[in-house]
């Protein structure tokens, strides 16, 4: 599993916008298949609430093995609208609009979200739902609130279903990371991605899914 952060939190220096999450979260994406040599459908993209954006931009604009959102929202206006009322949201910029680009991803997606949601309204994932085009999953908790839920009952079962369903098998492999990502301090990570030589990569190689998961964080 490969955990991104966000600009401005932890180690990470930096400002946080919406701009510079999609430029991490493709850069890494670009790391994994054409530096560490992972095949794009052996990368899963998992993205909970805010990171449920990024996720579905990248699912739309890569080509990744499956996408998983776990209490996702339409669009951050639509959220705000939810909370607030139609006219607040016109006092937000419109960031990460999920309905627009979940039509454009064509890997399986499996959604995940609790009719408990007070933050973001189950709402959101039924439409989201109702407008993707790929091979889709739903799971829907009775008792699942925005950060209450179970770890294995809401979110690792329902999950390995759907995936025992597709018929996906997996075969375990060892990647190994170029040196530079160990040998440079953490706030250069970006630098040496995006500077680092195109990686070869072997087609003998064995495959095994690898998830990229946004840091897990509230609206």
């Amino acid at each position: 599993m490969l955990s991104v952060e966000y600009p401005g939190y932890g180690v990470y220096e930096g400002e946080s916008n919406a701009k510079t999450i999609i430029e991490d979260a493709e850069i890494v994406f670009d790391f994994l298949t054409q530096e560490v040599g992972v095949a794009p459908e052996n990368i899963y993209l998992f993205g909970r609430s805010i990171g449920s954006g990024p996720s579905t931009y990248l699912a739309a604009h890569r080509e990744p093995g499956m996408l998983i959102l776990m209490s996702p929202y339409t669009s951050i206006r639509e959220v705000v609208k939810s909370i607030a009322g139609a006219l607040a949201q016109y006092l937000v910029a419109e960031r990460f609009r999920n309905i627009d680009e979940i039509s454009k991803v064509t890997c399986p997606c499996f959604f995940i979200h609790g009719n408990k949601d007070t933050l973001i309204p189950d709402s959101h994932t039924k439409e989201l739902f109702a407008k993707c085009k790929a091979v889709v999953g739903l799971h829907l908790s009775e008792n699942m609130t925005h950060n209450a839920f179970s770890m294995f009952g809401d979110v690792l079962k329902p999950v390995l279903k759907f995936i025992k369903q597709l018929d996906i098998t997996s075969t375990p492999a060892v990647y190994k990371f170029p040196k530079y990502v160990t040998s440079v301090p953490l706030r250069k990570y970006k630098k040496a991605f995006t500077a680092a030589p195109k990686f070869e990569a072997n087609t003998s190689q064995d495959k095994s899914p690898i998830a990229i998961s946004k840091t897990l964080t509230t609206l």
